[in-house]
């Protein structure tokens, strides 16, 4: 397993920051175009896939090398489940309780077929059932590839390079059609070209492929010296000038992923002072909670809402409106510190614990009878 690359895990706090800032402040008044940035925040999803795939390829590549491993598997759906499974359970438990006593409902399917996907994280795979937690559908789209992830491996990085790019290909054509076809900005605005789709199928083509994207990414990054023109100062500048003017047109959703893509690229070289920025000890910080910044933001909503009314004694009509920029600054510090402690208490802990877990041992202990055993002599 490759060393952190520090670069990519401050790219990731400040994406998932940005997410929060745009569902905390998108409805704030403001000028159109600084409107049209913060909304814009759909777009981090996108990059968190890339980095998704291209993290996973670089740490797992060498294990899946052929033949397949069935222990491997077992061992790589163990660590991910370890990963993203103990915070986000109890986040929709949390978010399910607040539901059920009226407090932000934010999920129209409650069904117990519903809770069930939701808490095996497979509520994203086909629409109608929409997920308890708000963010939480993303997980169950990254639960989903992950589950595919040997697959993927074979065809972007074991494969032929003509058969791996044919691969590569097919799938970026089917996102754009369907960009093309179907595409949509913030608050569900029908645009072509926009790619914030958040329920099956359309959100499944969009995150699958931007996986696929960032495993494809990885292969061209360890395999191709030319690559390395991404890493220099001029052309990190270039892409995030680009990326600005991205985010001001929503049409351009497209154009933004694949220069994304490159982004990531560049930053994994660690040679550039973006790189050193994003990989400094503030970013690091944020990238760290990241996780939890992104499942538990929406949960405060709700939370803030309900001591703000006891608080005036005036009950709330939405849980989820912060009504001024100060409120919405407040709300942030909550998360940023409520994060800090659920990655120490919560998200460090059960990673390590059920990483460590073995899965033959357990299976042996429940399986095997008790073993009477003389006593020893003397």
């Amino acid at each position: 397993m490759r060393s952190e690359i520090r670069s990519l895990t401050g790219l990731r706090g400040l994406a998932a920051c940005w997410v929060m800032v745009g569902h905390y402040m998108g409805e704030l008044p403001m000028s159109p175009l600084l409107h049209t940035l913060i909304s814009h925040m759909y777009v981090a999803v996108d990059l968190f896939m890339i980095l998704s795939g291209f993290v996973l390829a670089m740490t797992y590549e060498a294990r899946f090398a052929a033949p397949f491993s069935a222990s491997v598997y077992a061992q790589f759906l163990q660590h991910r489940l370890a990963r993203l499974w103990p915070l986000y359970a109890l986040v929709t438990l949390g978010c399910l309780l607040l539901m059920e006593a009226g407090i932000g409902d934010n999920c129209s399917t409650r069904t117990p077929l519903a809770i069930a996907l939701n808490f095996l994280m497979m509520q994203a795979w086909w629409w109608p059932d929409d997920s308890i937690s708000g963010t939480g559908w993303t997980l169950s789209i990254e639960w989903g590839v992950n589950l595919l992830f040997p697959l993927f491996v074979m065809l972007l990085l074991h494969a032929s390079k003509p058969r791996a790019m044919l691969v590569m290909a097919a799938a970026l054509v089917v996102l754009i059609t369907d960009a093309l076809l179907q595409g949509q900005t913030a608050y569900a605005k029908p645009m072509p070209g926009g790619i914030n789709w958040y329920y099956a199928p359309d959100s499944l083509i969009r995150c699958t492929v931007e996986f696929m994207l960032g495993i494809y990414l990885w292969r061209l990054r360890v395999r191709a010296e030319a690559m390395r023109f991404l890493g220099r100062d001029a052309t990190q500048a270039l892409l995030l000038g680009l990326m600005a003017i991205c985010t001001a047109f929503p049409a351009l959703d497209l154009l933004f992923v694949g220069l994304a893509g490159a982004l990531v690229v560049g930053c994994s070289y660690q040679e550039s002072r973006l790189s050193g920025w994003f990989g400094a000890a503030l970013p690091r910080w944020l990238g760290a909670i990241s996780f939890s910044v992104y499942l538990l933001h929406l949960m405060v909503l709700p939370l803030r809402a309900v001591v703000e009314g006891w608080w005036t004694g005036i009950a709330p009509v939405d849980f989820f409106f912060i009504s001024s920029p100060t409120e919405a600054m407040m709300c942030i510090a909550i998360v940023l510190g409520l994060s800090t402690l659920s990655y120490r208490g919560i998200e460090r802990p059960m990673q390590r614990w059920l990483r460590g877990l073995d899965p033959a041992r357990i299976a042996i202990r429940w399986r095997s009878p008790p073993v009477c055993r003389p006593s020893d002599p003397g």
